[in-house]
């Protein structure tokens, strides 16, 4: 059977795969968390080890993004730290860790127990924690693009934009689309592995092109970040708020009720339409948003892509209800 180990750590990795090879098993190895997502997209291990500390890409976010691909959904994944701090070991279950072991490993019970975890062992939080610790990791991911995004702002602005395009929208300085969709196969992948809630509001503009059109570019440009100011500041610490396309936003809200997000849903409504916003103090400009909401329901079959779509159905929906308002996806009966 085939084993990728993920870490940093040359000697690490050199006596994992002697022990391992040992038992007969083939060993992959990558150093970080990146190359380590790559090799496993391509080589389809039967089981992931996986260090928590490393650099750039830790071992939770490895992990998470390891829980994004489909293939790789029921690959058990193992965490291996020498951390002794508290708290580490709910967090890399949270990530989507299967178990846990401790730094440094002892070779002689290795082999064992990579055969539990291969046989179907897995180790859990009880649901009070899993939440918790979970809510804690989503935060932890929004930190680490905040962090990520700084350093980018630190660099040239060749490099700036060079780099940041593949994280933010340079615009609104919000997520952009391909971060978006990221977030969304991760949480995706998550929710249905929890069997827990996420809900998505798909936001447009009403009547955006034609303030365009009419009061120009830089106008619309100034509409799109005074939004994405206010949307990034209503939004829960591990809730993903993003600049989608043109004069669309999408927010991710893990861990929510429908009835919940109705709400929040109303409140940036009303947001939005008390704004005063008055490039020419004899012209002020109205704004107004519709809203379209969705939802994962524990255990329904869906993939990403029809999610997407109901929360585009439901801001039709508000759309042809006549704009400034909030609507929720209703199945066809």
């Amino acid at each position: 059977m085939k084993i990728l180990y993920i870490d940093d750590h040359a000697e690490s990795r050199l006596l994992i795969r002697h022990v391992l090879e040992a038992e007969g098993y083939e060993v992959i190895e990558a150093e970080e968390g990146s190359s380590g997502v790559r090799k496993a997209e391509a080589e389809r291990p039967d089981l992931i080890l996986v260090d928590i500390m490393m650099p750039g890409l830790d071992g939770r976010e490895t992990t998470t993004r390891l829980r994004g691909i489909s293939q790789l959904e029921r690959v058990p994944i193992v965490a291996l730290t020498a951390s002794t701090i508290k708290g580490d070991k709910e967090w890399a279950l949270a990530a989507g860790c299967d178990g846990y072991l401790q730094k440094p490993i002892d070779v002689d019970r290795l082999p064992g127990q990579i055969q539990e975890f291969l046989q179907g062992r897995r180790e859990s939080l009880v649901p009070s924690e899993e939440i918790r610790y979970l809510r804690e990791h989503n935060k932890h991911l929004a930190e680490r693009l905040d962090q990520k995004v700084q350093r980018l702002n630190d660099m040239t602005e060749v490099n700036r934009r060079l780099i940041g395009h593949s994280l933010t929208d340079e615009l609104t300085g919000l997520p952009n689309r391909r971060y978006l969709v990221r977030r969304l196969r991760e949480e995706f992948a998550m929710a249905n592995r929890l069997g827990s809630f996420l809900c998505c509001m798909m936001i447009e503009i009403d009547h955006f092109h034609p303030i365009k059109q009419t009061r120009g570019l830089e106008v619309g440009n100034e509409i799109l970040r005074l939004l994405a100011k206010e949307f990034n500041a209503s939004k829960r610490d591990y809730d993903v708020v993003g600049h989608y396309d043109g004069e669309v936003f999408l927010f991710l809200l893990p861990h929510s009720d429908v009835a919940g997000v109705m709400v929040m849903a109303e409140r940036l409504r009303q947001k939005v339409e008390a704004l005063e916003f008055s490039p020419d103090p004899k012209r002020p400009i109205p704004l107004t948003i519709s809203i379209g909401v969705t939802a994962l329901q524990m255990k329904e079959s869906l993939d990403e892509e029809a999610f997407l779509h109901r929360a585009y159905e439901a801001l039709c929906r508000a759309k042809e209800g006549g704009r400034n308002r909030a609507a929720l996806f209703q199945k066809p009966v």
